[in-house]
């Protein structure tokens, strides 16, 4: 990793992470969050160790370039006030892809009970990931569909893909080639806000469902956290925070072609649930994907990678007001990258 700043919500978390791990003094919220997904403190030591190896890294690095280096005080920052922490967490700009009804349209109108599905179609790898042992790639990918429930809470669900794959991974990836599924759900429930992680890696001496636990409990301990410090919820602003951390704890056998967040709300939910909406299939050039999506992340940190995912309603409207537009989520609205704001 070349990088001449520790995001600071990486310093928090560390710092918490240590404090946890030590049990020192911190308050309980914090100590409450880690134990309920990490009572033997087994992940938490695993991720601060990742944490600690970037660190050195980026250090050497920062020197390398003439760049002084202040190493982590630890214990600075879990005791602060929630308010001298709130500015610290929260992200200075957005990294993220958002489909929301940002205008107020009519919605669509769902029987009620009504279920729905994101799930995981395919892949396509523009460009290939630098891989120090293989000319090809064995990319495999972690999603992971965070919502609140009634109490408030933030509820995870993680999956690994490809399933029912024996190694784990997609082998012989090149240039501008397709993998198919297989089509796998990554998250079911009633139509409300739902952020997705994704996150590509490249198998390389690693473990891929060591990652997909290191993820799910990075993600949700930091989740808990970032929400008690802040007072925001998901799919708000600390969801931006979370995918910072991924490329700083999560384990350095595989390298991390690129991590992401899509949220998608109600409203997008509901339109991609409808059988009317045309759904594209991908081109590029000669190459066409056999699949359809709704909508797509762009994982492309080290490599060029499209994940594809749909949307579907175990039932169907029963009433779709005029106004109501199904403009699925393509690589043409995703030419802001930094930022990107879809209205359907």
């Amino acid at each position: 990793m070349s990088t001449k700043k520790i995001p600071s919500q990486a310093v928090v978390f560390s710092d918490i992470l240590d404090g946890y791990i030590k049990e020192s003094e911190m308050p309980k919220e914090y100590k409450d969050a880690l134990s309920q997904i990490d009572p033997n403190k087994d992940i938490s030591k695993r991720l601060l160790a990742n944490f600690k190896k970037r660190i050195k890294t980026s250090a050497r690095n920062n020197i390398r370039e003439g760049l002084s280096v202040r190493p982590i005080e630890w214990g600075t920052f879990r005791n602060l006030s929630r308010n001298d922490l709130k500015n610290i967490v929260r992200p200075q700009r957005s990294l993220i892809s958002y489909a929301a009804d940002d205008v107020l349209q009519p919605n669509p109108v769902y029987p009620a009970g009504t279920n729905f599905t994101i799930s995981y179609q395919g892949l396509y790898c523009r460009k290939k990931a630098y891989d120090r042992f293989w000319s090809s790639n064995e990319p495999y990918l972690v999603t992971s569909a965070i919502h609140i429930n009634n109490q408030g809470e933030n509820i995870i669900r993680t999956e690994k893909h490809p399933i029912g794959n024996p190694q784990g991974t997609y082998g012989g990836v090149d240039d501008r080639e397709f993998r198919n599924g297989p089509i796998a759900a990554c998250w079911f429930g009633p139509a409300q806000p739902v952020s997705l992680v994704v996150v590509v890696m490249e198998n390389d001496e690693g473990d891929p469902n060591a990652y997909k636990e290191e993820i799910h409990a990075l993600l949700k301990a930091s989740g808990d956290i970032f929400q008690i410090i802040t007072g925001d919820k998901v799919p708000d602003s600390i969801i931006e925070a979370l995918t910072i951390l991924i490329n700083w704890f999560v384990g350095s056998g595989d390298d991390i072609i690129g991590s992401n967040v899509f949220i998608i709300d109600e409203y997008g939910l509901k339109v991609g649930g409808m059988d009317e909406i045309n759904k594209p299939v991908y081109i590029d050039g000669n190459k066409t994907s056999s699949f359809r999506y709704y909508f797509l992340t762009r994982n492309n940190e080290h490599g060029d990678y499209y994940v594809f995912f749909d949307v579907q309603a175990d039932k169907q409207p029963i009433d779709i007001p005029n106004g109501v537009n199904g403009t699925p989520i393509t690589e043409e609205n995703l030419n802001d990258h930094d930022k990107i704001l879809i209205t359907l």
